[in-house]
């Protein structure tokens, strides 16, 4: 289930804010279920008339999963947020943080186990309307490691195929 708002603030300020719910049954034992339910906000500054197509999007989300298990309920809490910058056509660049709250007694995947955050920065390139390039570096620190574990990666993402016009 997903049930969302938008509200137009005016001409350069829009919000989006939603809840999002799904039940269903786990196979961690007879009649055991699990409900994933959580909520999301966007606000958007988009000036229409900007020549550069300037914008900053700014969004949160929260999701629980509440998991039953023999003899017990897991809770599980995750956040995270994200700013997006969008220079010009051809640049944006974005921050997210997330923060994943564990549960000691998760016996099947002990990545569920503990508290962990991560952190990453990105920078993309719009070489046409149709494609882009996308530069992402991130950070996971669990909680219970000594180190922290850094990724990098490179995304190509190209559209091809028949599709309806735009307005801009």
């Amino acid at each position: 289930l997903r049930l969302e708002e938008f509200w137009e603030l005016d001409a350069n300020w829009s919000v989006l804010g939603g809840g999002s719910c799904a039940f269903g049954e786990n196979k961690t034992g007879l009649n055991n279920h699990t409900l994933l339910s959580g909520g999301d906000l966007l606000i958007r500054y988009r000036p229409p008339n900007s020549p550069n197509r300037r914008a900053i999007h700014l969004q949160l989300e929260w999701m629980n999963r509440s998991k039953q298990e023999p003899n017990t309920v897991l809770n599980e809490n995750g956040l995270y947020t994200e700013a997006v910058v969008t220079w010009n056509r051809e640049w944006d660049t974005g921050l997210r943080w997330e923060l994943l709250e564990g549960s000691e007694k998760e016996p099947s995947d002990s990545g569920w186990k503990v508290d962990r955050i991560r952190t990453a920065g990105q920078v993309t390139w719009h070489p046409s309307h149709f494609s882009r390039l996308r530069l992402q570096v991130g950070n996971d620190q669990p909680r219970s490691a000594e180190d922290s574990i850094w990724s990098v990666m490179l995304g190509l993402e190209v559209l091809v195929g028949a599709h309806s016009s735009h307005d801009y």
